[in-house]
């Protein structure tokens, strides 16, 4: 019985925003050092083309992705620099925070957010849209 295969130098196992993020940052570092070899910034031989690999059990990339984030977007700015104008699927920037105490009838709101429930600059995403 005869197998199709692809050769790939490095192969990501797994769709979601992790190893998307991996495998752009690792092309766009392949890329980098290229460059810096052929303009004489960097000595030894350039890389080449390495071949990527992403792979996906699902139908399609972000199929099993939980949706519902709230990002906060400096990690996204560092891979595309222009995420918000090739429209990025941001469904609103955070305008306020509120730590609540839930009980069985009603919530109790503190008077203070502690700083790690602070999300003001940061983006509510659905996440499956987002890696798709």
């Amino acid at each position: 019985m005869e197998r199709e295969s692809l050769e790939m130098d490095v192969v990501f196992v797994g769709a979601g925003p992790a190893n998307l993020s991996g495998a752009l940052h690792l092309a766009r570092l392949i890329a980098d050092y290229n460059a810096a070899v052929e303009k004489g910034e960097r000595k030894g031989e350039p890389l080449g083309e390495i071949q990527i690999a992403v792979i996906e059990k699902g139908s399609s990339i972000g199929a099993h992705t939980l949706s519902g984030a709230v990002m906060d977007p400096r990690g996204l700015a560092e891979l595309i620099p222009d995420f918000e104008a090739q429209g990025a699927p941001l469904e609103s920037p955070v305008i306020e925070d509120h730590f609540l105490y839930l009980t069985k009838k009603r919530a109790i709101r503190s008077p203070i957010t502690p700083p790690p429930l602070k999300n003001h600059g940061y983006y509510i995403v659905s996440l499956n849209r987002l890696t798709a």
